[in-house]
C-alpha cells in the first residue's frame, strides 16, 4: 500500500505474459490493502511493480523495498475469505 507500512504479494503466474489478467491484480492489491496499515480505510492506493523491478534496500530492515516502474491503483481492502465469498479467490 501506498506509502503506509504493508505487506507484499507477488502474483505467480504459470505463462509469462505482457499483461497480467486486471482482475488478478486487483485481488493482490485488496490483499495487501488488507495487510497494510490502512487497512480500516474505504479505498487504498496500493502501488503494482514487477518483481524484477522491486529490490531489497541494502543494510534496511526486513521487507523493506524500493520499487520502480509502477502504477498505483485504488482498492478496497479485503481478506482472503472475502475475497474467496465473492469468487475472487480459490
Amino acid at each position: 500500500a501506498r506509502g503506509v507500512p504493508g505487506s507484499h504479494v507477488i502474483l505467480g503466474m504459470r505463462v509469462p505474459v505482457e499483461e497480467p489478467d486486471p482482475d488478478a491484480v486487483e485481488t493482490a492489491a485488496s490483499l495487501a490493502a488488507y495487510y497494510s496499515g490502512s487497512r480500516e480505510s474505504g479505498t487504498v492506493e496500493v502501488d503494482v511493480a514487477e518483481r524484477r523491478h522491486v529490490r531489497k534496500i541494502s543494510g534496511a530492515g526486513p521487507g523493506m523495498v524500493t520499487y520502480r516502474n509502477e502504477r498505483t491503483i485504488p482498492v478496497r481492502p479485503a481478506n482472503e475469505d472475502e475475497l474467496r465469498k465473492a469468487g475472487r479467490l480459490s
